[in-house]
């Protein structure tokens, strides 16, 4: 399923696109915006790409996918060029993509790029799992573009270069991802999230061959990680060096599979935690008040995403 346009927005919702064969990026699902009418911008600068959304909104077209299962296509599950994709509450697995017969190796789960204009994705409750990319990128590959993953599992993805491939869950250079779970994916060089500028708070990263995390890493706190993550995680209640007891990929009820924190996970003390740091005593009333957010993994209480 592909779709050419500037300006118009696509809803998919409630569907299965599987055993799809793209020849080039476009696998599963994809929307292509790449030579709209859209003034170009520089590519690679930050600025532009802000003024480009800022002042073009009705030159982007948009695609939304809710509730679907994307699996086992040739070619990225989803596809994004130039334009605004947002996936919710969906399952991206077993996709393939290689480095020839017009496929590019990046992206092997979702592939967001841009043209003349950036991309721009945002992945909410929903899991990227066991998608397979030659180059880079084995769950997520982000370019020139704008990336969010909220309260999502990024897991089992790998890259095939035994060399220099490169971001086996997400590979990006640039990106926020807040109340999300990186485990078991592999690459050559970096396994969990690897690349450029990356903002991270309230989300696991375990057992991630090559390294869970690079890049230039701001870290909002309350984060989780299996090995030392590379000194980047220095922000309040992060937790390095520290397995945090996932269970395996399965249904632990929600719309997606989860890897479901233990009985012993430090993941559970630090929700019990920030539960005790939300009851609120009035000393006139002597009223209790808990603020709870579910969480995707667990449904469990934490911290609320941080404010940008």
């Amino acid at each position: 399923m592909r779709d050419y346009s500037d300006h118009a927005t696509l809803t998919v919702s409630d569907c299965v696109v599987t055993a799809n064969k793209g020849g080039t990026l476009f696998g599963g699902i994809g929307i292509n915006n790449e030579l709209g009418p859209a003034a170009p911008v520089e590519r690679g600068n930050p600025r532009d790409a802000g003024e480009a959304y800022a002042d073009r909104p009705a030159g982007f077209p948009s695609l939304m996918v809710v509730n679907c299962i994307i699996s086992d296509n040739s070619g990225s599950g989803v596809a994004n060029r130039s334009a605004i994709v947002t996936i919710i509450n969906s399952s991206i697995s077993g996709n393939f993509v290689g480095n020839s017969g017009g496929q590019f190796g990046t992206g092997g789960g979702i592939y967001t790029g841009g043209g003349k204009l950036p991309g721009n994705l945002t992945v909410i409750n929903s899991t990227i799992s066991g998608n397979f990319a030659s180059l880079g990128g084995g769950g997520i590959e982000s370019d020139f573009s704008a990336l969010s993953v909220v309260n999502s599992t990024i897991s089992g993805n790998s890259i095939g270069d035994p060399d220099y491939g490169d971001g086996g869950g997400i590979g990006a250079s640039s990106g926020t991802l807040v109340n999300s779970t990186v485990t078991g994916n592999s690459a050559a060089i970096c396994g969990g999230v690897c690349g450029g500028m990356v903002e991270i708070g309230n989300t696991i990263l375990t057992a991630n061959a090559a390294g869970n995390i690079d890049g230039s890493v701001t870290s909002h706190g309350y984060n989780i990680s299996s090995d030392d993550a590379g000194g980047h995680l220095n922000g309040p209640g992060d937790q390095i060096n520290t397995d945090p007891l996932l269970g395996p990929l399965q249904d632990n009820g929600g719309p997606t599979l989860t890897h479901l924190p233990m009985p012993a996970s430090p993941r559970l003390t630090q929700a019990i935690r920030t539960l005790l740091g939300h009851l609120i005593t009035t000393s006139a009333a002597r009223v209790f008040t808990v603020c709870l957010v579910v969480e995707q993994r667990s449904f469990l209480p934490h911290r609320q995403g941080f404010s940008r």
